[in-house]
This record gives C-alpha cells, structure tokens and sequence, in this order.
C-alpha cells in the first residue's frame, strides 16, 4: 500500500505537465506572436484573430498556471507538505533507575534504549517513545495512559529490616523506611557486604557481562543475605499491607504483594508491541531478573 500513492502522484503530475506543453504550444502558436527581430511592435490582433478553439493566449497562460498549481497541490497532498521520509526508528524510554542496578545493567547496549526526556511513560503516550520501562507507582492502573500494551511486569529490587529478636514482626512500610536511621551502622553494613561480594564472585564466573551474569549475581546475593541472617539469628520483618502481614518470601517478591518491593513494568504502543527492540529489553528482562530477589536490608540494633 505504500508505494501505490507516490506511483499515484507521479502519474497525475506526468498527465498535468503533458497538459502544460500542449497548453505552451497553443500559446505560441496563437496569433499575434512575431518572431523575436521584427520590426516594431505587432499591431493589435483583430478581434476574430483568436487562438485554437476560440482562447486568447492570455487565457491559456491563465490555464498554464492553474495546471501548475494544481500540480503542486497534489503533491502537497501526498507527501504531507514534505518530502516523505523514512519513520523514526523505535524508541524505548527509560525511567530513572539506579546506575549499576540490575535493570540498568539488563538495558544498556540494547538498540533503541535511551533515558526518558522526563516521565517515560508520558513519552509512550503523546507518540515521542514506542515504549517505555517505568517504575510501578502506588496505582499501577495509573501508569502510562489507555491503549498502551503492557509487554510484562517484574520485581527490580526490594527493601527490608532484619530484626534480631525472635518473634514475629509486622511493621508498616513507613516504619522500615524510616528506621535505616536507628539501625546498627556496622551490621548493615556486613550484610551489604556479604551480598555484594557474593554477586561479583557469581559475575566474574559467568563471563562476559550478560543476562546470565545479572541473574547470577542476584541469586548469589539473595543467598548471601539469607545465610548472614541464619548465622546472626536476624529474620526479615514482615510489612503491613492491605490489613495483612506479607513477609518478603520468594513468592511474594516475586509477584508485588511485598510492599516494599520495586516493580518495573515494560508498556509499549499496539504497533510496537512485537518490534525487535521491544522484544530484545523484554527477553533481557526476564532472563536477568529472573530467581531469587536479594532483599536489601537494615539491621536493627540488639
């Protein structure tokens, strides 16, 4: 369909030019044109001296223009006012998102990637992205606009307090933000240092960076939290949400109910929906971020 309208086009302007040199040719052939070197001006044609099909040249030059500028104007037409050009290539904007973090790594060197001009999902929606990767909010029904396709939501990262008391914890999730203020300095500091050093050990194994590398850096993180809280006697607190206590198991994580929990949702326009930059984040994606989730974790003073 998208060659038929210039072929279209260049034909009726073919027919209209063909018009124009018969037009042209009517004129110099009327009477009262001399050739250039005569004496004098011509006398003024008598009033039966009238070109073909009784049109005086000035009307034929009046034709002649009219032809040109219909010409122009179906060209206008089809093209839009401008000559046609290639569509922009596919653009996926980016929300903000921490530098060296999982979803930073899993998105760099990809095609089409770039950071968001402000809201990335409000680049989807006035048409300046295809698709963009944000941040889940509160509402997720209020991310991006109608229309969009949602390509796939996952769990980023996620937040926590380790207490070491052995009973049961529920906290608010205001709670737990505010509390890293009270924590004990030096523990939560060895536990970020177990998981980070678990996960450059897991990521210099696997090789070259890659989505293999990611996941194994997270699954070895998430691991490394876990044994320096058994070995501490410090267990994971519960937040509150929705009248409820949802610990940050792998289940929970894995699907949002933790509060504390950063989802990053992929939403594109229908039509880009299965391009091959829209495809290649949401593979990178899912194979980065996949298994386990380390929890990073205050540690409350004993």
């Amino acid at each position: 369909m998208g060659d038929e309208k210039p072929r279209d086009v260049r034909e009726t302007l073919g027919d209209l030019e063909g018009k124009l040199r018969d037009l042209e040719g009517e004129l110099r052939a009327a009477p009262g044109r001399e050739p250039p070197g005569s004496p004098g001006p011509p006398p003024p044609p008598p009033a039966d001296a009238r070109g073909p099909r009784g049109r005086t040249p000035w009307i034929v030059g009046a034709a002649a223009a009219a032809v040109v500028v219909v010409a122009a104007i179906a060209i206008a037409l089809a093209s839009g006012g401008s000559p046609a050009e290639e569509p922009p290539p596919a653009e996926i904007a980016l929300d903000s998102f921490p530098a060296g973090g999982a979803v930073a790594r899993a998105t760099t060197g990809l095609a089409g990637v770039r950071a968001a001009r402000g809201d990335a999902g409000a680049e989807v929606c006035v048409g300046s992205a295809q698709a963009a990767l944000v941040v889940e909010r509160d509402d997720p029904d209020r991310v991006g606009c109608r229309g969009l396709q949602r390509i796939l939501t996952v769990t980023a990262s996620a937040r926590g307090a380790a207490d070491p008391s052995r009973r049961r914890r529920c906290l608010s999730a205001g709670a737990v933000r505010a509390g890293a203020g009270r924590a004990s300095s030096s523990l939560t500091r060895a536990r970020a240092q177990a998981q980070g050093s678990a996960a450059r050990r897991a990521q210099e194994a696997a090789g070259q960076p890659s989505t293999a590398a990611i996941r194994a850096g997270r699954v070895a993180a998430a691991g490394a939290g876990a044994r320096f809280d058994r070995r501490r006697g410090l267990k994971l607190a519960a937040v509150r949400s929705g009248g409820r206590c949802v610990p940050p198991n792998r289940r929970n994580l894995a699907s949002g109910a933790y509060p504390l929990a950063t989802r990053v949702t992929l939403l594109a326009q229908p039509d880009a929906v299965e391009s091959e930059e829209v495809r290649a984040l949401a593979a990178s994606l899912r194979s980065s971020l996949a298994g386990p989730l380390p929890v990073d974790a205050w540690v409350s003073r004993r």
